[in-house]
C-alpha cells in the first residue's frame, strides 16, 4: 500500500514536470515570435540593422533567433525523452 502511494505521488510529479515543461516551451514560442514582430516593426521603422551600432533591430533579430533556437531544443527534448523508469530509484530499498 505504501509503495503503491509512492509510486503515485512519482507519477503525479512526473505529470507535473511534463506540464512545466511544456508551459516553459510555449513561453519560448511565444517570445521568439513576439521579438520576430518587434524585429519586423523595427526594421520598418529605423531601416537595415547595423552590427557595428548593435542598435534595436540587430539586437531583437539576434534575441529571436537564440529563442527559436532554444525552443528547438525544448521540442528536442521533450518529444524525445523516452518514458522509462529511473534505474536508480528503482535499485533503492525503502526498507
Amino acid at each position: 500500500m505504501i509503495t503503491g502511494k509512492r509510486e503515485e505521488i512519482k507519477r503525479q510529479q512526473r505529470d507535473d514536470q511534463v506540464k512545466r515543461d511544456w508551459m516553459t516551451l510555449l513561453r519560448i514560442i511565444f517570445l521568439s515570435i513576439l521579438f520576430y514582430c518587434a524585429y519586423l516593426l523595427s526594421y520598418e521603422v529605423f531601416g537595415q540593422p547595423s552590427r557595428r551600432l548593435s542598435n534595436l533591430t540587430f539586437v531583437l533579430y539576434h534575441s529571436s533567433a537564440v529563442l527559436a533556437g532554444m525552443a528547438t531544443g525544448a521540442v528536442q527534448e521533450l518529444l524525445l525523452k523516452e518514458k522509462q523508469a529511473n534505474l536508480v530509484e528503482e535499485a533503492i530499498s525503502y526498507n
